[in-house]
């Protein structure tokens, strides 16, 4: 398995993540530019936005941007006009996840200090939970369940629409970065570089090492997985987690990969070297 990448280079700092439709990437950065760049031609077209603080998220959904930036600023930006419909902070602590919940209709979010809170379509604050989990570093819905990954190391699962907590389980030692939804149950992944295997009753059935440092990222690519590290390394799995590619510094990334996307025969990373590369199978 063999992949060509195209590089993009345009941010002035590291990039910390990337947002994904069918014709852009969007990317955010050290540099408080969020920017868009084409897939088909790995060129910046004149989306452009500039913050007051940097952003370590960003959340896409029917054509408006959600943005979270350090300052605690959560920002919705319209695509098509590029205007910002509306700003809201709520606690004042950087934004670590975002994701929109379709059955409650509004905008889940994450901070620093352990803080799950909602925010509806025109910008105002709902409801919130304090966690006392540190970093809130990933939020997923799938279904009627959403789930949180934290700096704690825990998984929590919650029913929607009561919002009750079925289970927490303790699945990795350090934050947890990424969540993935299979017919088979979860997958998360963590600072420890292991990947975790949980049921749907939050139950560990395995977890183990895939990278030597902590795993930023797993998406689905193809009948398997990609994940990305901040050991500067990207590797693609196939669904039993058998190693199929290794790519490494003196083909890819030279410094920590912070983000990772993924589509139907493409996936694209971003790092702390300033690049964002769009990797195809040849």
């Amino acid at each position: 398995m063999e992949f060509r990448s195209t590089v993009i280079r345009g941010h002035s700092g590291p990039i910390y993540a990337l947002a994904l439709d069918s014709d852009f990437v969007y990317s955010t950065s050290s540099d408080g530019f969020v920017t868009r760049w084409s897939l088909e031609t790995a060129e910046q077209d004149k989306f452009t936005v500039k913050l007051d603080s940097p952003a370590y998220v960003m959340h896409l959904r029917n054509g408006i941007l959600f943005v979270g930036s350090t300052n605690g600023t959560v920002r919705a930006i319209n695509l098509k006009t590029k205007l910002l419909i509306w700003e809201n902070n709520r606690f004042g602590k950087p934004i670590f996840s975002m994701c929109w919940s379709e059955m409650l209709d509004l905008l889940l979010v994450g901070d620093a200090e352990g803080n799950l809170f909602a925010i509806d379509i025109v910008g105002k604050s709902t409801w919130y939970f304090p966690l006392d989990s540190g970093k809130i570093r990933v939020i997923r819905e799938f279904g009627d369940h959403f789930y949180v990954g934290s700096q704690d190391g825990k998984l929590r699962c919650f029913q929607l629409p009561s919002l009750n907590e079925i289970w927490c389980a303790s699945a990795h030692e350090g934050s947890i970065y990424a969540i993935l939804k299979l017919d088979s149950g979860l997958v998360s992944a963590g600072f420890d570089g292991k990947v975790s295997i949980i049921n749907d009753q939050g139950n560990i059935r395995k977890s183990f090492p895939v990278h030597y440092q902590s795993v930023y990222g797993v998406e689905k690519f193809e009948d398997g997985f990609v994940t990305c590290s901040k050991d500067k390394t990207i590797k693609v799995w196939d669904q039993n987690w058998n190693i199929l590619k290794k790519i490494e510094e003196i083909e890819g990334h030279t410094k920590s990969i912070n983000a990772i996307a993924s589509a139907e025969n493409v996936f694209i990373t971003a790092g702390d070297d300033k690049t964002i590369r769009i990797w195809n199978k040849i």
